[in-house]
């Protein structure tokens, strides 16, 4: 009899450890500390996440202790996520006007099992809700507001990074501008080439200028320009004309 309360005492204590080594906040900061702020917080272009917190007023009331305001100069990406314990939906709006919604998660008891200690965490992890924004240069006031939750209070991530731009997408042509450049150079090179066998006999001085009156006719002016590839070869006689010589 008494090996059998031993056995039912310890495994009550079991039990009781194991509740509280389960047990999780779905909220950084204390309830009692909870207070929404006067003003904006700046938001700063980092890696670093800025938490945001919440509590129920009533069922269909939430208050959230922050707003986000800054200035890009340039666009950005902004990056939100749910985390602590998931099942957090979040509605985003920038200047008052609503840009979109977190994804679509679990709304069941199962999300209790579903935790990530940091934003980081939960922003690889698809079982989190989140969401990304392209914002274009220029003020941006950001408004969060709890679109689903299962909890009385939680505990968001926030951060605005560079937006990087992929190359291009899997299976689009993309046009090469430096292969165009190359390609040109190539043609000019061998239209240069093409230039170089052409009887200079037929063109005078510079292409059409042996017919062009104003110019001269540079082809049978012998005092002027002696150059004919076929009476002296690749011979470059000197210019009467010029201090070099003519090529």
């Amino acid at each position: 009899m008494r090996f059998c309360s031993l056995a039912l005492v310890s495994a009550f204590l079991l039990a009781s450890v194991n509740a509280i080594a389960v047990y999780r906040s779905n909220m950084v900061i204390e309830p009692e500390t909870f207070k929404v702020a006067s003003e904006a917080f700046t938001l700063e272009l980092k890696e670093d996440f800025e938490t945001f917190h919440w509590m129920k007023e009533t069922q269909d009331s939430t208050m959230v202790d922050r707003t986000f305001a800054f200035e890009l100069k340039e666009p950005a990406e902004l990056q939100i996520t749910d985390f602590m314990m998931g099942g957090d939906a979040f509605e985003v709006m920038d200047n008052g006007n609503l840009i979109g919604k977190t994804s679509s998660v679990l709304q069941d008891v199962n999300v209790i099992d579903i935790y990530a200690a940091t934003p980081e965490k939960a922003l690889k992890d698809k079982r989190f809700s989140k969401a990304t924004f392209s914002l274009e240069a220029g003020l941006h006031e950001i408004t969060i507001k709890v679109a689903n939750s299962l909890y009385e209070n939680g505990t968001g991530a926030i951060r605005i990074v560079q937006m990087i731009q992929p190359l291009y997408k899997r299976g689009e042509h993309h046009d090469d501008d430096e292969d165009d450049e190359d390609n040109d150079e190539d043609n000019d090179d061998d239209d240069d080439d093409d230039r170089d066998d052409e009887d200079f006999e037929d063109y005078g001085d510079y292409g059409d200028y042996g017919d062009d009156e104003d110019y001269g006719e540079y082809k049978d002016d012998e005092d002027y320009y002696k150059y004919h590839g076929k009476d002296n070869g690749n011979k470059v006689e000197e210019d009467p004309y010029l201090d070099c010589e003519y090529y």
